[in-house]
């Protein structure tokens, strides 16, 4: 079943959105950008509801009329979703095709047709033309939806085309106490926030995923490094059954901190396993040129993950290593 919600970090642009609804000047097309985890797709989902929903009321869908059981039931005619098929990872033209033929005909309600893409950087060049077409002449009652954490990967023309709602990052304060009410029993919240780069959303899904316990995995292998107890190969294998964006996204604060300790000064800034005297003394030493090259590669290397290009995750941890191996000990 379907739940359509918002997040207290969302009130004002929805707010904003519905607004443009009642006064009739809500665009045909959105791109909904922003960081990952931040709730662009509940967003997104809420106000698919909201556009299909026959008696709104205090600028919420009501969720009792026929529509709104519909879409709570994921079979409301008039609303479709596309995403990568798992087989290739790639939103193809086939799918835009069927959107544009689902466009063509009248509403089944009577009412608004909502499409949602997501993520819609992933869509081929073929289908990106495609969806070009459609949005150069989309018709009457239609709202296209792009999600998109690379938008500038789309091409500009199809950018163009689109009004850009911008999710940032929530303030810290609301985001503090919306996982406070999530996790009353966690005590270490502001740690896993700042870990997850001011994304509650990521916050929360590392408690539930035990975080702490794969980052006693992950210092352990950084620490073999600088005393040379195992390969690179044998460390990046003992990585296997972690997540690699989870890898990647705990590399990527490692590395902020790193980086905003060479610009302050301030051993505090740094998490208690790089204070060790080992770490210290090398990241002193470490360039912070070559630590702003590593974490340009990390967040390129991030985002091929995030948009699920087949990579070969073992070389890309290995790849990791390297890096971090060159950087603190200056092999290479």
């Amino acid at each position: 079943m379907a739940t359509a919600h918002l997040y207290p970090w969302q009130h004002d642009l929805w707010t904003s959105v519905t607004n443009r609804v009642t006064n009739q000047r809500l665009p045909h097309a959105l791109l909904l950008t922003g960081p990952a985890e931040t709730g662009r797709q509940t967003f997104a989902s809420l106000l698919s509801n909201y556009m299909v929903c026959r008696h709104k009321t205090e600028n919420m869908p009501c969720g009792s009329c026929k529509d709104c059981l519909l879409f709570q039931a994921d079979t409301h005619p008039d609303l479709v979703n596309i995403f990568p098929e798992a087989a290739f990872k790639q939103i193809r033209i086939d799918q835009v095709r069927d959107m544009a033929t689902f466009l063509g005909c009248h509403s089944n309600q009577g009412g608004y047709r909502v499409i949602t893409i997501s993520p819609a950087e992933n869509m081929n060049i073929n289908a990106a033309n495609a969806l070009l077409k459609t949005l150069e002449e989309p018709g009457k009652d239609i709202l296209i939806m792009l999600i998109a954490q690379r938008p500038e990967r789309l091409l500009a023309t199809i950018r163009s085309r689109c009004q850009q709602l911008r999710f940032p990052l929530p303030n810290k304060d609301i985001a503090t106490t919306w996982l406070k009410e999530q996790l009353p029993e966690y005590t270490d919240i502001a740690s896993v926030l700042e870990m997850a780069q001011g994304r509650p959303l990521a916050a929360l899904r590392y408690v539930h995923e035990n975080f702490k316990e794969k980052c006693v995995l992950l210092i352990s292998g950084l620490k073999a490094i600088l005393s040379a107890e195992q390969p690179l190969t044998e460390i990046s294998l003992s990585w296997k059954e972690l997540d690699s964006l989870f890898i990647f996204e705990w590399m990527l604060f490692a590395v902020t901190t790193i980086v905003r300790y060479k610009m302050t000064h301030q051993v505090s800034v740094l998490p208690a396993w790089l204070q060790d005297d080992a770490f210290l003394t090398l990241i002193n030493h470490a360039s912070a040129t070559t630590l702003m090259e590593y974490y340009c590669w990390l967040t390129e290397s991030y985002g091929l993950l995030v948009r699920q290009i087949n990579l070969n995750t073992q070389l890309l941890n290995e790849a990791l290593l390297i890096h971090w191996q060159k950087i603190l000990l200056r092999v290479g």
